[in-house]
């Protein structure tokens, strides 16, 4: 929308090169959220149903699926809830419809904050709390809420890159999202591993799904897994991506056992993990990197379904995983033998590995639970 408002703003400008120069300059500004803004403030403060005990806040145009897992664990607390956040993450259709969701742009919060509008809510839930496009904190927008002495608690995606940004008051609570950043950050963890749809009851092939973007080899090893596809013609995996870069697409679109989604809805990555045995994380630096400081959303995906991890030993053990409910290799050079074993593995011991996760999921919301209520329902004014 926001284009095509600047082309029809801009249409009658000459010469060309100024209409290029303006039109250019009035993307980057985000006309359609200076249009789009009001309504949503004017939409929410005359609405009775935004009015809940519980507010949940994603300030960036990513991160719902951690939004929706927060919501499932506030709903054991308090059933008055409501959810704001960017029209990205609405378009993705992920909370049900008897769910209160409304669209803002982060100064809307600000200016809903000015207004003490949240003050009457017993707790804010914050989805990120590093807001990336405007790069500052999320307690930045709440300061009214946050001086009223009541919870917040905020989810920290990359704990290293905000040491210096730290909240100042006592009922601002940061969250990181595994164990091993929780030992590492001395946070408390949460585990954002519920989804709308749970695992299948039964898996009986030993297909595989790879999630992840394709073509930064520093992030996840596909040429190794795409060759090993093109090797193995009787094993089978579904792709889903949100960025393909182009010369893996020439590649992919030789494979005759691959199903490939690109930018695929949360309803074709539920449908695919439903189907899939194994997942494997195809994670193989030299120095483990970004994955020491945030984990990989495989995880979440594998926990939540029961998908049997295919995991190189190294982030195994930080994301204390073992042979029990994973497929485990040590380094590259032994990934593909471990890919192999996974499509020849039996239903006995699929099922096996399958149990042992369940019950790692069963244990991991029990304990995110308890840590939200302990923040929720125990925060002293600051």
């Amino acid at each position: 929308m926001n284009k095509h408002l600047v082309k029809f703003l801009t249409w009658y400008i000459v010469p060309k090169k100024l209409r290029h120069s303006i039109k250019n300059r009035l993307l980057k500004f985000k006309l359609r959220s200076v249009i789009d803004a009001p309504f949503c403030l004017i939409k929410i403060l005359l609405s009775k149903k935004s009015r809940s005990r519980t507010a949940l806040i994603e300030l960036n145009p990513y991160h719902i699926e951690c939004l929706y897992s927060m919501y499932y664990y506030a709903l054991k607390i308090d059933k008055s809830i409501s959810v704001f956040t960017t029209n990205e993450n609405i378009r993705l259709n992920l909370f049900p419809k008897s769910v209160k969701v409304f669209r803002i742009y982060p100064w809307v919060i600000k200016v809903l904050d000015k207004l003490r509008y949240f003050n009457k809510c017993r707790s804010v839930i914050i989805g990120s709390y590093f807001v990336w496009l405007q790069q500052k904190t999320a307690d930045t927008y709440l300061t009214n809420f946050i001086k009223t002495g009541k919870p917040v608690l905020a989810i920290d995606h990359a704990p290293e890159q905000h040491n210096n940004s730290r909240p100042v008051y006592k009922n601002v609570h940061l969250c990181v999202l595994a164990e091993f950043l929780s030992k590492k950050y001395n946070l408390p963890a949460v585990y954002t591993l519920v989804f709308p749809e749970s695992a299948a009851p039964e898996c009986d092939t030993n297909k595989f799904l790879s999630v992840g973007v394709i073509g930064d080899q520093s992030r996840r090893d596909m040429d190794l897994y795409l060759d090993w596809l093109n090797q193995n013609p009787n094993a089978f995996s579904y792709i889903i991506s949100a960025l393909i870069y182009p010369k893996y697409k020439t590649i992919l679109n030789r494979l005759v056992n691959v199903q490939i989604y690109e930018k695929a809805s949360f309803k074709t990555l539920f449908e695919c993990c439903h189907k899939s045995a194994f997942i494997p994380f195809l994670i193989h630096n030299e120095s483990l990197g970004y994955y020491e400081k945030a984990i990989s959303g495989n995880l979440n995906l594998a926990l939540a379904f029961q998908i049997i991890p295919v995991v190189d030993s190294r982030l195994a053990k930080l994301y204390g995983l073992d042979s029990e409910a994973a497929v485990i290799y040590n380094g590259k050079s032994d990934c593909e033998k471990a890919l192999q074993c996974a499509l020849q593995m039996s239903y006995t011991e699929i099922c096996k590995k399958r149990d042992v996760l369940k019950n790692m999921y069963e244990t991991l919301v029990q304990q995110t639970e308890q840590t939200i209520k302990n923040i929720l329902l125990n925060t002293s004014d600051s």
